[in-house]
């Protein structure tokens, strides 16, 4: 039997990350920032893009590593091919927010676009925001 917890967890994963761009947008600049990738690219830079890549789903350099074990797996889509498409059937493209210009990891990046069935996009971002933020979590 298909379980339906891993087509229920999109739209409320959706959901959340709705309310939490709207919930940042409204915080002021010195709130930390909920997810990795606004650390990555700059918070204000991500939500702007965000605006505009609603249909984007996004790798870091940890995601791309562990793409089977964070993704396909825990998804199932290796046992059941036929959920991709109602998972990811609303993804335009994969962004692949690099840490590192590590050549494998574009390649494993560019592979989960194709397996994913996704146009592709590399952006370096290095480490942005988050560089600043450990440090003044630290002090």
């Amino acid at each position: 039997m298909v379980s339906t917890a891993s087509s229920l967890a999109m739209p409320n994963a959706a959901r959340r990350a709705n309310s939490t761009r709207s919930a940042n947008r409204r915080a002021s600049s010195a709130s930390p920032a909920r997810i990795a990738m606004h650390f990555f690219t700059g918070t204000e830079k991500f939500l702007a893009e965000c605006e505009e890549e609603f249909t984007a789903f996004y790798l870091t350099d940890l995601i791309t590593r562990q793409f089977e074990a964070f993704v396909i797996e825990p998804l199932k889509l290796d046992k059941h091919p036929e959920l991709r498409d109602m998972v990811f059937g609303n993804y335009t493209k994969v962004v692949y927010l690099a840490q590192t210009e590590d050549p494998a990891l574009q390649a494993k990046a560019k592979w989960a676009a194709d397996y994913l069935k996704l146009d592709y996009e590399y952006r370096f971002t290095g480490y942005g925001d988050l560089t600043s933020a450990l440090k003044s979590a630290a002090a």
